[in-house]
């Protein structure tokens, strides 16, 4: 606690507290995507949107925190599940085709360390501005992954029927994150089960085989 150290800063009616708090990331202070857009997205008049679309979302509870927050290997570096989502969620709204978005800015998209600034030019570009269009879709998609999508599943038995736990053992057991926008696309638009889970043995079949003869995951994103 004697280490702490608290900054003050006092603002003028007319000055923006968001782009302040942009200003400060740039410079150095490390802030997570989630932080970045929380600050994005709601300010003191929205406090009820907040509380609806986000915190009863990603910061109810102690366990709900956890889940969010626990971090994952994904290639070099360590990324929450939380990011694992914001970034799934945007590659699935950006390869819309009501979307139409355009290649140059779908490359751009692509970048995991440009999640924030993408998901601000998104919003701008392809919704309008309308922050409210990604909010209440975004709870949706968060409450379907965290219904499916289980970090620590190398602690439990893997069963013998294809389904989400045999790819969840693909995802987090074998590193295969790639998968997760897709899955998750799947999770939200195929209600039936039985047509769900076939799609889901089609993916792992394809990945065993491709890990059988030795080759890469690259270009799995493709």
């Amino acid at each position: 606690m004697n280490n702490i150290i608290f900054v003050g800063i006092d603002l003028e009616e007319y000055e923006d507290e968001q782009q302040i708090f942009d200003t400060i990331n740039s410079l150095g202070v490390k802030f997570t995507t989630a932080e970045l857009l929380k600050n994005y997205f709601f300010n003191k008049d929205n406090y009820e949107m907040y509380e609806t679309f986000w915190k009863k979302i990603f910061e109810n509870d102690e366990e709900t925190r956890d889940y969010w927050e626990r971090e994952i290997t994904t290639g070099r570096i360590k990324r929450t599940i939380l990011d694992l989502f914001l970034f799934a969620y945007l590659q699935i709204k950006i390869n819309e085709k009501s979307a139409n978005v355009k290649t140059e800015n779908k490359l751009d998209f692509n970048r995991v360390e440009h999640l924030f600034q993408s998901y601000k030019l998104f919003i701008k570009e392809y919704c309008n501005n309308n922050q409210n269009i990604i909010l209440m879709e975004l709870k949706d998609y968060a409450v379907i992954f965290k219904n499916n999508f289980n970090p620590i599943i190398e602690d439990e038995e893997l069963t013998a029927k294809a389904g989400i736990e045999r790819i969840n053992a693909l995802i987090f057991g074998l590193e295969n994150t790639t998968l997760i926008p897709y899955v998750l696309y799947i999770l939200k638009e195929v209600d039936d089960v039985t047509q769900r889970d076939n799609l889901f043995e089609h993916i792992e079949a394809f990945i065993i085989r491709r890990m059988i003869v030795g080759t890469t995951n690259k270009n799995y994103n493709q």
